[in-house]
C-alpha cells in the first residue's frame, strides 16, 4: 500500500493462536500502537502475544 503524506496504516493478520479469542489481543495490540505513535515512531512491526510477527504500523509524515 503506498502511504500518502499524513497517513496513517495498520494492517495485521489475526489468524493464529494469540486471536483464539480475538478482541483482548487486538486491544491489546492497538494499546501498543498508541503507546508507539506517542514516542514519535514511524514504522513497527506488530508481533502478537506469542511473539510473532502479524503485520505493521506505518506513518508517513508530511515532507516539509
Amino acid at each position: 500500500m503506498r502511504l500518502e503524506d499524513n497517513m496513517v496504516a495498520i494492517k495485521f493478520s489475526t489468524t493464529n493462536d494469540a486471536f483464539s479469542v480475538p478482541g483482548p489481543e487486538i486491544a491489546r495490540i492497538l494499546r501498543r500502537l498508541a503507546e508507539i505513535a506517542e514516542q514519535g515512531i514511524t514504522q513497527h512491526r506488530i508481533m502478537d502475544a506469542n511473539g510473532n510477527t502479524v503485520g505493521s504500523f506505518n506513518y508517513k509524515q508530511e515532507e516539509v
